[in-house]
């Protein structure tokens, strides 16, 4: 078989940069040496049988005979033919390096080139017209991301080099302007980062501890008479809303504050806010569960985000999200909506995970659960081999809930198992915690049932709702609640 990791690069790309790597390996450009023919030559037999690695016709001999000729292949055409691979797979990272460098060239940094190299060849007229022509291109830009703001720096910057034989106002005012433009794109960097890591300390209950570089950008304030940036204004506003969760409408609101701006984001950039907006939206779904209209605003609005697309990656969702458009859709009593959820997104279509077909049988056990259709529930959980430990955790937990509801006389003995279980397997501590004291929870729900003391169901519905490392807890809140 040929280079493994060529065919899976390939493989993985679409027609439209399929046919581009095939221009682009017969420009002599990118593609020189006397193997340039033959290279091109392999690349399209390899699109030809669609760069599968179990085809016959990519079998060593048969490329071998095929670049090469002869009746059978020899040793040394073997080796000449792993060359051939280690090249092409060359020349596929240098495509996938250019392509990204293409996608960082806007117009304002292509006539930073040709003001770099007037200044160099001592055409100062023509760079001062250039410089001109350059800045009304960044003026002009679309988007007012962080690489807009490092554009802006390396312009001025260039502007402060073009005067430096010289002692003017034009080179100090350059540096200036330079350290402003740097600033501004330093915070929106920085700031990004925050936003992603107060996100994630959420979602595993680690503690969080800026930097004081951290603090810097959050303080960062613009010279005077300017604005702060729309990017920067939304990242400390994302900041603020991690650190001290809002109230549910103010947190669906903001995503209104979003759209407002998101004609001066690149697509990527607008998903990226639209995610951390869900983030904080699903960190307050407790604050949902007694006020329909705000579950069917949030609702409507991660549907809304799905039609747009912001939810798919090449036509596929992850699995994270998925599972929240199910909990959401069926917390707004959308169900006919979330039954055509899981229906359009089988395990083919999903990312984040290699169990993909578990994850289904999950999510449908959920939907039949809250359905109260314990029997479909149970069989889409009882008839499926989680090889996944995390999947493996949530599925009994699902079927201790089922005992529960179906008053099952093994319900004790199941929690006690599952007990067992978590303190054996070596999936994270976070979780672990999670599932533990979900346990623990439970055990002390029953107990309160049995006594039939309301004071203490009391005191285990103000130590519940104050807890908040614990799995499925708007269940057990449901359940407490009935009794009281």
């Amino acid at each position: 078989m040929v280079n493994r990791k060529l065919l899976e690069i390939i493989g993985l790309w679409g027609k439209e940069a399929q046919k581009e790597f095939q221009i682009f390996l017969a420009s002599p450009y990118f593609n020189k040496g006397v193997q340039a023919t033959v290279l091109l030559q392999f690349y399209n037999l390899v699109l030809k049988y669609g760069a599968n690695p179990e085809h016959p016709k990519l079998g060593k001999e048969a490329v071998v005979k095929h670049l090469f000729g002869g009746a059978r292949a020899e040793k040394k055409e073997f080796s000449r033919l792993d060359k051939l691979g280690s090249g092409l797979l060359a020349l596929a990272e240098q495509y996938l390096a250019q392509k990204e460098y293409e996608s960082r060239q806007s117009d304002a940094r292509k006539l930073l080139a040709l003001m770099k190299f007037y200044r160099i060849h001592h055409k100062d007229h023509r760079a001062w017209q250039a410089k001109e022509a350059a800045f009304k291109a960044l003026e002009a830009a679309p988007w007012r991301d962080a690489w807009h703001y490092f554009d802006a720096f390396e312009l001025h910057g260039e502007v402060a080099n073009m005067g430096l034989p010289y002692s003017t106002l034009k080179k100090d005012l350059g540096l200036d302007l330079a350290d402003q433009a740097l600033d501004k794109f330093f915070v929106a960097a920085k700031l990004e980062i925050e936003v992603t890591k107060l996100m994630q300390s959420h979602l595993s209950n680690a503690k969080h501890q800026p930097t004081r570089l951290t603090d810097a950008a959050r303080n960062w304030i613009p010279a005077p008479g300017e604005e702060i940036p729309a990017l920067i204004e939304l990242q400390n506003d994302l900041i603020k809303m991690f650190e001290r969760l809002p109230g549910a409408a103010e947190a669906i609101a903001f995503e209104n504050k979003i759209t407002v701006f998101r004609h001066l984001f690149p697509y990527e950039l607008t998903r990226y806010l639209y995610t951390c907006c869900r983030g904080v939206i699903t960190l307050l779904w407790g604050q949902f569960q007694d006020d329909l209209n705000i579950r069917q605003a949030a609702f409507q609005l991660f549907k809304r985000h799905l039609e747009e697309g912001y939810l798919l990656f090449d036509g596929k969702i992850n699995t994270n999200s998925l599972r929240t458009l199910l909990a959401f859709s069926l917390s707004a009593d959308e169900t006919a909506w979330a039954k055509k959820l899981l229906e359009d997104f089988p395990p083919e279509s999903l990312f984040g995970t290699k169990h993909s077909t578990e994850f289904c049988q999950l999510n449908w056990a959920y939907y039949y659960f809250f359905l109260k259709d314990y029997d479909n529930a149970e069989k889409h959980l009882r008839f499926s081999s989680f090889e996944n430990q995390l999947f493996g955790l949530m599925a009994e937990i699902q079927l201790i809930k089922i005992y529960y509801e179906t008053g099952n006389e093994l319900l004790e003995a199941r929690m006690k198992a599952l007990d067992q279980k978590i303190r054996r397997t070596s999936h994270t501590e976070a979780w672990k915690l999670q599932f533990s004291n979900f346990l623990k929870m439970l055990e002390k729900l029953l107990r309160a049932h049995q006594t039939n003391e309301n004071a203490a169901r009391l005191g285990l519905l103000n130590e519940l709702s104050t807890s908040t490392a614990v799995y499925s807890k708007e269940w057990l809140l449901e359940k407490l609640s009935v009794k009281l």
